[in-house]
């Protein structure tokens, strides 16, 4: 099964375990209803009407055509007096072969694509008078190996229809969750579906329920034996030995089958296994028996480092962690993950051991992520797979084994259960029910569906139910999880949705945090930003910056990119902003709030984190626009707006030693804000050509200031007009206009109310290594009009101010 958890279900599969008329679109909604949410369905096969016109054909000749070397001539006999001439593509035609020949006239109907017209053509100088055909064109299956080539007892001349049965099949393809262990299966979705069809009362069906305990005629002795080492390990192990079989081509029902789940034919040995497991969800593993040396089979932990082949030909070094499967002292499995090379069934192998086993899901997990290895059976087997259906599964291979090969001879099976997993107990308070479903379920509804459930009702005192869970529901060992159980299976939609809503409002907790980031969503959307989500997990190649100690691994990472909690959000946003720009979006403004983490020797740190990332394509163009909007000093303006938001208009502004920007700090030093452009080689990394700005906030440090400041107070609008003044300042070229915008409020000077720059000159007119600043000056008192004394006295404290602390001059 493929990594997103897509389970693939045919509906003629299902019918094998239900009896059920009822259409797939119906089908399908019942399944979502009950939790099986089905994703999607695929139409297969081909009707008889789709098969008017093609006919049983006799290649008589085959010839490279002139003009094309992957095409060739070939003539097909149609009737005892018509021979076709047909160009074909296909590599495995050859002569004497009886095909299937699509005639003039015919319409094709592939499994993919619209339908379309036979007609007489000319390919590459050739003409051509029909059509070989393979399966997918004729929706037959999903063999596209080649054309067909049908039995040489089918008559040439007769329709195709005659030997081969028309049929349709509709591929149900549903996202399974993680905890429906129990659904992993054409069996486990039949049995949901006739829950749900049944406590519903839409259709009366039955499921052909599995036996209790199946048996194997053994017609002698074993010759492998198993022993169980850890046997939490392994609940369960069981397995037959199976004489005189043939490796070969599987059969075409069972190579359709596995195909339309999306499952390639290996052989008919290994496809029954696999068959069988997406049938019942038991997996299995064929050992070829004449490779087992010692046949003495042991389930254990490996004591040593031993190497072993699989299947995929990797080379693997097992340890002392790993479960493996032993013969003898030779590793030839990793049990329920990928069995071994030196024991695989090859097409020599006419003798075979069968392994129908249970594994603990947390083992197996372990293992194939070790080795990086997905396959079907470990999927099953991590999610947990019920250990009473294991000789369900044995019995249903050797039957079709032996109706493949009835000469073939089977041993009596081996079946070690040392400690037989029992169902597990709860307790379910009815009045529960009600209160959390806010309806009353009658009684005897309830008990309906616990026992279509198969969950069994041991007791009954009051309102108090005892019951017993099958081990197959390992996600229900709970109150709650059989409430959601017969919730799931009474119908969400069957719950009438009130139509007037009680509650009682009460007075909530503060939460500055809350509040203020909120606030400051509200500022950045405000100015054209977008809030990002990322994922707090990252790749250690993003920690490079950092001191690799105090990252915090993961125990057991899905993948690389993966193995570490963040250390700074920038990664996540870089990566979103290179997403954007391959998607034409021309101006990148994002935010995002989250936590970044640290490994101290205390202990682990969290710090939530704002971060702001602006980049534009220089190259945008439109007639509103005179040049780019996106800057430094527009993500500085930013920065500042979000400080001045939360009341901290008091601080300083620093350079920053090891990246091209500047950090807004507090009058201690400590960093509030820093904002920096993203280096080239960092931008480039994440394949960015744009430059990109980003400002990273101590927002934990943010809530703390504002915590300890008092609330904002609001005053009127001054009555009394403001007084402007301004001054031209001749300075040191290196004197910065922060410098002395905060030296200007230094002076304690209530009626100051506002400081800007207007003017910045620099040239041959000045002195060398001089610049000129012209400021503007906004003086106010709500009280009373200001008269010329007071300016006089604000403006000369100003000026004595700027000549101590910069030598400033007036100019004129």
């Amino acid at each position: 099964m493929d990594k997103n958890q897509k389970l693939k279900i045919s509906l003629n599969w299902l019918k094998d375990h239900l009896d059920t008329h009822l259409d797939v679109q119906k089908i399908s909604d019942v399944l979502t209803s009950t939790g099986l949410e089905v994703e999607g369905t695929t139409q297969f096969g081909s009707s008889e009407e789709n098969l008017k016109g093609v006919i049983v054909g006799e290649v008589q000749t085959v010839e490279m055509h002139p003009n094309a070397d992957k095409l060739k001539i070939t003539w097909v006999k149609v009737s005892s007096d018509q021979t076709l001439k047909i160009v074909c593509g296909a590599s495995n035609v050859a002569a004497g072969q009886k095909v299937a020949v699509a005639t003039i006239g015919a319409k094709i109907s592939p499994l993919q694509g619209e339908p379309y017209a036979i007609k007489k053509s000319k390919i590459r100088g050739e003409e051509s008078f029909g059509m070989l055909c393979g399966e997918t064109e004729l929706g037959l299956g999903l063999d596209d190996s080649g054309i067909m080539v049908l039995d040489q007892n089918f008559e040439i001349g007769k329709n195709l229809s005659d030997y081969i049965q028309a049929s349709t099949d509709e591929i149900l393809e549903i996202g399974l969750t993680p905890n429906r262990a129990d659904a992993m299966s054409h069996y486990g979705v039949a049995r949901d579906l006739a829950v749900a069809l049944k406590c519903r009362k839409i259709e009366d069906v039955s499921l052909k329920k599995l036996e209790k305990y199946p048996k194997i005629q053994g017609t002698f002795p074993n010759p492998v034996s198993v022993e169980i080492k850890n046997d939490k390990a392994c609940p369960r192990y069981a397995g037959v030995s199976i004489l005189g079989v043939k490796i070969e081509k599987s059969p075409k029902w069972l190579r359709d089958r596995l195909s339309k789940i999306g499952l390639n034919s290996i052989n008919n040995i290994v496809d029954i296994t696999n068959y069988v497991m997406h049938d019942l969800g038991q997996p299995l593993h064929a050992f070829d028996l004449d490779k087992l040396k010692t046949k003495s089979l042991v389930v254990d932990f490996s004591q040593k480092a031993q190497s072993l082949e699989t299947l995929d030909g990797e080379k693997r070094i097992v340890g002392q962690d790993d479960l493996v499967i032993f013969d003898g002292e030779t590793p030839v499995a990793l049990p329920g993950v990928l069995g071994g090379k030196n024991s695989a069934v090859e097409d020599q192998t006419v003798n075979i051991f069968l392994e129908s086993a249970n594994f603990d899901p947390v083992v197996i997990r372990k293992t194939a992520k070790k080795f990086g290895i997905h396959s079907d059976a470990s999927f099953k087997f991590e999610r947990g797979v019920d250990p009473n259906v294991c000789l369900n599964g044995l019995s249903k291979a050797v039957a079709l084994i032996l109706e493949m090969f009835p000469a073939a001879q089977v041993s009596e099976p081996i079946d070690l259960y040392p400690k037989p997993i029992k169902a597990h107990q709860v307790l379910l308070r009815t009045h529960r029910i009600d209160k959390l479903l806010g309806i009353r379920i009658h009684r005897d509804q309830i008990k309906e569906i616990l026992e279509n459930l198969d969950i069994e009702i041991i007791s009954e005192n009051g309102d108090v139910l005892e019951l017993l869970v099958p081990p197959f529901r390992v996600d229900v060992t709970r109150e709650i999880d059989v409430i959601e159980e017969l919730l799931r299976i009474y119908g969400y939609n069957a719950v009438p949705i009130p139509t007037n809503f009680s509650y009682t409002t009460g007075q909530s907790v503060k939460n500055y945090a809350h509040k203020i980031e909120q606030k400051i969503s509200q500022l950045l959307v405000s100015n054209g930003c977008f809030q990002a989500m990322n994922n707090s997990l990252t790749s250690a190649s993003f920690t490079q910056g950092f001191n690799q100690e105090e990252n915090v691994n993961i125990l057991n990472p899905l993948s690389s990119d993966l193995a570490i909690l963040r250390r700074s959000l920038m990664a996540g946003l870089l990566e979103n902003t290179q997403y954007n720009f391959n998607r034409k979006v021309e101006i990148i403004r994002l935010f995002e709030f989250g936590k970044t983490y640290t490994k101290t020797s205390q202990g682990y740190r969290e710090n939530t984190r704002l971060a702001i990332c602006i980049s534009e394509n220089p190259n945008t163009s439109h007639w509103s626009k005179s040049s780019s909007s996106t800057s430094f000093f527009s993500l500085k303006g930013l920065a500042q707006a979000i400080l001045s938001l939360v009341g901290i208009n008091a601080y300083l502004q620093l350079p920053l030693e090891k990246e091209s920007g500047v950090a807004l700090c507090l009058e201690n030093k400590t960093e509030l804000v820093k904002i920096i452009e993203v280096s080239s080689k960092m931008s480039q990394d994440f394949g960015i050509k744009q430059r990109v700005y980003y400002a990273d906030f101590d927002f934990d440090l943010l809530v703390e200031l504002v915590r300890e400041n008092p609330p904002v107070s609001f005053t009127p609008i001054p009555k009394f007009p403001s007084s402007v003044k301004d001054l031209a300042l001749l300075v040191d070229e290196k004197v910065s206009y922060e410098s002395l915008y905060s030296a200007s409020f230094r002076i304690n000077e209530p009626l100051l109310k506002k400081v800007e720059l207007f003017d910045v000159y620099q040239g041959d007119k000045l002195e060398a290594g001089k610049k000129s600043y012209a400021l503007r000056f906004e003086l106010q008192d709500s009280e009373k009009t200001l008269d010329d004394k007071q300016i006089e006295q604000i403006m000369s404290k100003l000026i004595a101010t700027f000549t101590k602390e910069f030598n400033a001059e007036l100019r004129n």
